[in-house]
């Protein structure tokens, strides 16, 4: 970690690690975005940050908080259909509970500002979908 910190610091990066907590699942991830929510907000109200990055799920639960309560603006840096993947990988049951929730959670991902996807197909996809008002752009 003080290699890490030291190579940020270096590039004008400053960087608040926050600790991960695995177990019990849901009530720890509950912990983590409260936690991690609290410390942004207050990084984004010291710092004046207009725009805050999420490039998973809960992160990206804890910049719609703070966009909510700043007003900031959200990149959703997306790698995939998360919950699909999960489906694809049977983890989850198609259509189960979960998997619903994450698919709701992830219709106001793809609402940010601004998305940003790996893969052409996905931001095809994206484009589809009937409440998207992303608009496609290649950048390559």
């Amino acid at each position: 970690m003080a290699a890490m910190r030291e190579r940020l610091r270096a590039a004008g990066i400053g960087w608040t690690p926050l600790a991960y907590h695995k177990s019990p699942s849901a009530p720890a991830t509950a912990y983590d975005i409260a936690v991690g929510t609290l410390v942004a907000l207050q990084l984004v109200l010291r710092l004046k940050v207009k725009i805050v990055h999420a490039r998973s799920y809960v992160p990206a639960l804890v910049a719609i908080a703070v966009k909510r309560v700043a007003g900031v603006k959200f990149l959703f840096d997306m790698r995939g259909f998360w919950a699909d993947e999960r489906v694809d990988g049977g983890l989850w049951p198609e259509n189960g509970r979960v998997y619903r929730i994450a698919k709701n959670l992830e219709r106001r991902f793809l609402a940010a500002d601004h998305v940003v996807t790996l893969t052409h197909a996905g931001a095809t996809e994206i484009a589809r979908f009937p409440f998207s008002k992303t608009e496609c752009r290649r950048l390559r």
